[in-house]
């Protein structure tokens, strides 16, 4: 019997068997006779060759599982590279995050500069600040002194000095308001008020008021001839101007 045949004879066998399942009102004479002819197949080629032929057709079948498994894993590999790019969305979205990230991450940035460089000048204002209130705060003081220098200024300059040998309570005087003078310009310098020396300085709006011009040919154009008022500095800011007289150009 060829192999053909052997193969009918066994789908015919298991075509018997589904139907006495599925069907228990087959006529029985069809199973009968679908039995006896695996029965005859079985009797004809012998067990050896029977075993053989299912052992073929378990291998077959066995490698055609595999290939459906191999090919569900490719497609599941296939799945598997594809997911992070549709889960992680498009690489266009991605850059446009980092992007917008970046953007920010130096607004963020540029921000904090300038807060620690504004906090800088705050604090170097403050300083400043303290520094001229400690510097300049007996600005307005000193002002009202000088009033009295001057005072004591043209009080010893009144003194005759022709008088003074003469007569003793005169000198006595006089010598008081020089000392007074004296200590009163020490008081300034210690307090860094200092009296400006301007003879023979040129003109400076800065320092001088000029009261009137005059002509004086030992001295240079546009230089200080005469001091009417003196003038003072307190730590090297002008607190009063001297009122002088110019020389002509």
């Amino acid at each position: 019997m060829t192999f053909r045949g052997v193969l009918a004879a066994s789908r015919l066998a298991s075509q018997a068997s589904t139907l006495s399942t599925v069907s228990p009102r087959v006529p029985s004479l069809a199973l009968r006779g679908t039995a006896g002819a695996a029965r005859a197949v079985h009797a004809r080629c012998g067990l050896s060759t029977w075993k053989s032929l299912f052992t073929g057709a378990d291998k077959q079948q066995q490698q055609q599982q595999q290939g459906q498994q191999g090919q569900q894993q490719q497609g599941q590999q296939q799945e598997g590279a594809e997911k992070p790019v549709s889960e992680g969305g498009a690489p266009d979205e991605r850059d446009a995050k980092i992007s917008e990230l970046s953007k920010q991450l130096a607004e963020m940035q540029d921000r904090n500069v300038r807060l620690l460089a504004e906090a800088e000048n705050v604090r170097h204002r403050a300083q400043t600040d303290v520094k001229n209130a400690k510097e300049f705060g007996i600005q307005k003081f000193s002002k009202d002194l000088l009033e009295v220098a001057d005072i004591l200024q043209m009080a010893v300059s009144s003194v005759p000095q022709t008088e003074l040998a003469n007569n003793e309570p005169l000198k006595g005087l006089y010598e008081g308001l020089v000392s007074t003078q004296k200590v009163l310009h020490s008081i300034f310098e210690r307090n860094g008020l200092a009296k400006m020396n301007t003879i023979g300085e040129k003109f400076d709006p800065n320092h001088h008021e000029a009261q009137f011009q005059m002509e004086d040919p030992t001295k240079a154009p546009n230089t200080v001839s005469v001091e009417v008022r003196s003038g003072y500095l307190l730590n090297n800011r002008v607190v009063r101007a001297a009122l002088v007289g110019v020389v002509k150009e």
